[in-house]
């Protein structure tokens, strides 16, 4: 039988971390030592500095090997390494639809909103200004958060109106929404969603700014119990803005249950329907309006 000869192979032996020091001291020293020249000549120390810095590069690939060591997870028909990487899964988000300020409003039936017209044409901007009291809100329409984009246009008159009109048109669906312009005391939010656990739930708040800064929000079942409501606005840390505060009107409870019952209602109807927003809804001498509405729908 024949013996195989091995071949010689050489083992490197890695570095620990006081002899990567060490070397660093004697290159440091070594390289004052070719600056003035002594030692044994220069030439000489050159020679030594250049064995001296391989060597510490060496020793520093090697404790980089050792802080990465690859992994090996499959093999080619080959017998050969191949590094692969896992790739995390992808969650696809279901796609929705997200209607327009005005088609939100007209499925949320008996919701109180301010007086609106969706215009076409600037000619009928005109006229809606001058029959909403000679100053109006002039909004994108088919544009979510049009307040953060500058798509609002507040107080408008009629030569304000024909000058921001096809702006407006153009960053929207071709229409432009035009409200009469109100003034309130207070701003709540109230909105609903579809949960995977509990099924609809609605959920009301202190509004504007607040929203996300305090985040002063209750939440209850959809439809709400007789008296649920009261219970829920109670827990809010800002109840006492409700009550009247500093000369301002209370909130007419009433009135507001029924922009929670209209959010409720059209969760319980719509099973397309998987989030519903009413933000801000203005309270103005103690009844509430809704400024704003988006409604959410799962696509077909």
């Amino acid at each position: 039988m024949r013996s195989r000869r091995l071949l010689p192979c050489r083992v490197r032996r890695v570095r620990r971390p006081r002899d990567r020091r060490r070397d660093r001291h004697q290159l440091r020293a070594r390289s004052r030592t070719v600056r003035q020249g002594r030692r044994g000549g220069e030439y000489a120390n050159r020679q030594a500095h250049g064995r001296l810095r391989h060597r510490c590069a060496d020793r520093r690939h090697d404790s980089r090997r050792l802080r990465n060591p690859p992994v090996l997870l499959a093999r080619t028909s080959c017998s050969r390494a191949r590094l692969t990487h896992r790739r995390e899964p992808t969650v696809t988000e279901p796609r929705v639809i997200e209607l327009s300020e005005w088609d939100s409003k007209q499925r949320l039936s008996g919701l109180p909103t301010p007086r609106e017209v969706l215009t076409t044409t600037v000619e009928e901007a005109i006229d809606a200004c001058e029959d909403l009291g000679g100053r109006v809100v002039c909004k994108a329409s088919g544009v979510a958060h049009k307040s953060e984009l500058g798509l609002v246009r507040i107080g408008l008159d009629a030569a304000g109106v024909r000058s921001s009109w096809e702006e407006l048109a153009a960053a929207g669906d071709g229409t432009v929404l035009c409200a009469e312009l109100v003034s309130g005391e207070l701003e709540l939010i109230v909105g609903g969603l579809r949960d995977p656990h509990f099924g609809p739930v609605v959920s009301i708040g202190i509004g504007g700014v607040a929203t996300e800064v305090f985040g002063d929000v209750a939440v209850v079942l959809a439809p709400p119990e007789p008296g649920e409501l009261d219970d829920a606005l109670a827990t809010l840390r800002g109840s006492t803005l409700l009550r009247g505060h500093r000369g301002s009107p209370p909130v007419d409870v009433a009135a507001l249950e029924q922009v929670v019952m209209a959010v409720s209602n059209l969760l319980d109807t719509d099973p397309s329907v998987v989030e519903v927003d009413c933000n801000p809804v203005l309270i103005s001498g103690g009844q509430p309006l809704v400024l704003d509405a988006l409604v959410v729908r799962a696509a077909p």
